[in-house]
């Protein structure tokens, strides 16, 4: 039987200000721009598409399942900005249908830099759960599914991890419905379906209705194809991992996103040969034994090179990235918890993908889309003066 494991990101960066350089006492963060997105998206998505999951675990209990992944900056705005969404989010996690996953408070790329900080964002977010969710991840995910083998090694200090998703350029295309195990045989790893997901995120289209080309059911017979993939008494695993603003901001209630959700989830509750699991659940699942795999270089789910090239491939991001290090260490030997925080903000991911070339084709239009500047280099701009800010403050 396919296990179909169902997961959503939420995450909200903080968007920066037009800084003048030289500034140290300037407002670094656009709380306007940041609170009216942050509002909007709840308006469009948190809010609807949370009371969808929640009528589907109301009506099928458990046999529904799905997992989250919450970014602690996420939480934080939603907390000052729109608590109702938040409430709604923490019904969803209560409900026997949801598990928590664990990640980077800050949804950063310190996994590639820094092993002391990606640990202790690890720390801030596990803390972060547990406060406001009441929940302890057991599943890991890092920043933008970011995996190599030091992403296990670097979270061998965590005794709750026992399950990291990564992308499934990580195994060749026969081994990608196969959970596995790290190289060191401390962590389960399970593979994200990039062509499965990428069909909800990227290819689904319509106007009041959804294209006929990926209907429920015909997306349900490309789910069934994968049970079909492995045979002697295992069961294979098609991980479906999207933004959470798939659901009614990335494509309107219009599109049928909706419809085609509760649909599917409908097709996959009825199935004989299918059934929804939440990521830790699949390891209760297997019969054989896992083969280890070993990830030598960081795949990711980003763009089409599933690699680090959506934020470190240009001079821009490379010299931002630099000059983020270089005051990084100055910043924590000077231990200013109000500095950190602001540089913390900065480690954003985001700040790095907004700065990728809008010339170089397909990828290029994605990065275009989720800009909130007017240019690449308007957002290496503002990078730039917001961390020249912060180097005047240690002064």
């Amino acid at each position: 039987m396919l296990d179909v494991v169902l997961c959503f990101h939420i995450h909200q960066p903080y968007r920066l200000c037009n800084v003048t350089f030289f500034n140290r006492n300037a407002e670094l963060f656009d709380d306007a721009l940041n609170r009216a997105v942050l509002e909007k998206v709840s308006r469009h998505c948190y809010t609807p598409a949370s009371d969808l999951l929640l009528e589907l675990s109301a009506c099928y209990g458990a046999d529904f399942q799905c997992a989250f992944s919450i970014t602690g900056t996420a939480v934080e705005q939603l907390k000052m900005w729109n608590p109702e969404a938040l409430d709604r989010l923490r019904r969803l996690v209560a409900t026997e249908s949801v598990e928590l996953m664990g990640e980077t408070y800050y949804h950063s790329l310190f996994s590639l830099f820094d092993r002391e900080e990606f640990i202790g964002q690890v720390n801030l977010h596990t803390e972060m759960t547990n406060r406001e969710f009441s929940e302890l991840p057991h599943v890991f995910r890092n920043t933008e599914l970011l995996y190599d083998d030091a992403v296990s090694d670097y979270l061998s200090c965590f005794d709750q991890f026992r399950v990291l998703l990564c992308e499934d350029a990580a195994v060749d295309e026969a081994s990608a419905a196969t959970p596995c195990m790290s190289y060191n045989g401390l962590h389960f790893l399970l593979f994200r379906d990039h062509t499965l997901s990428d069909d909800i995120a990227f290819r689904f289209r319509g106007s009041g209705n959804y294209d006929p080309s990926l209907t429920p059911k015909l997306f349900a017979s490309e789910l069934s194809k994968r049970g079909g993939m492995l045979h002697g008494g295992d069961n294979p695993v098609a991980l479906l991992y999207v933004d959470f603003e798939t659901l009614g901001e990335h494509y309107s209630e219009k599109s049928g996103i909706f419809t085609f959700f509760k649909d599917l989830a409908e097709i996959i509750l009825n199935s004989a040969q299918m059934r929804f699991g939440r990521p830790s659940d699949c390891l209760k699942r297997r019969v054989k034994q896992m083969r280890k795999v070993s990830v030598q270089k960081p795949v990711s789910w980003a763009d089409s090179g599933k690699n680090l090239s959506a934020w470190l491939s240009s001079d821009l991001q490379k010299n931002a990235m630099d000059t983020l290090l270089e005051l990084w260490a100055e910043l924590k030997c000077r231990g200013d918890e109000r500095i950190l925080k602001m540089a913390r903000r900065l480690s954003s991911s985001d700040h790095f993908h907004y700065m990728y070339p809008w010339d170089r084709g397909a990828d290029a239009e994605v990065h275009r889309c989720f800009s909130p500047y007017d240019s690449p280099v308007d957002a290496y701009m503002r990078y730039m003066a917001a961390l020249a800010a912060l180097e005047l403050r240690l002064s």
